[in-house]
């Protein structure tokens, strides 16, 4: 994968997606257990916007102080991502470079995003909201 187009095309081939635009593919993956956990795969620009990246975000609860340590916190030991926020919402979030991206390199991360975010909701918010 090279180019957005690119990335979106194997998404929408291997995945299903919910909803789509030029900066933005929104997906919801089930689990065995009965839970789901929504996903992000964000196009971002760096230098002007002649680099390209991909950013994988997943929501995980409410943002409050006490939330952000305890996410940060079951996030210790994470070998993908890290923990940021939307808006009013904490998230866990992995961004590689789309340039000769390889698709391990997009597979692997997206698993783990998905199911650290889903594991850090259930921690830590006891629920499932997303």
């Amino acid at each position: 994968m090279a180019t957005w187009n690119d990335l979106r095309s194997f998404v929408r081939k291997n995945f299903k997606v919910m909803e789509e635009d030029d900066r933005c593919i929104r997906m919801g993956f089930g689990f065995e257990d009965g839970r789901s956990q929504l996903v992000f795969v964000w196009r971002m620009t760096l230098k002007g916007g002649t680099e390209e990246w991909v950013q994988i975000e997943s929501p995980v609860g409410e943002f409050t102080p006490q939330n952000v340590a305890a996410v940060v916190r079951a996030a210790e030991h994470a070998v993908v991502g890290g923990v940021g926020c939307s808006g009013n919402t904490v998230t866990f979030r992995h961004t590689v470079p789309l340039e000769n991206l390889d698709t391990n390199e997009f597979l692997r991360p997206l698993q783990l995003v998905v199911g650290s975010a889903d594991d850090f909701e259930k921690q830590v918010y006891g629920g499932d909201k997303f």
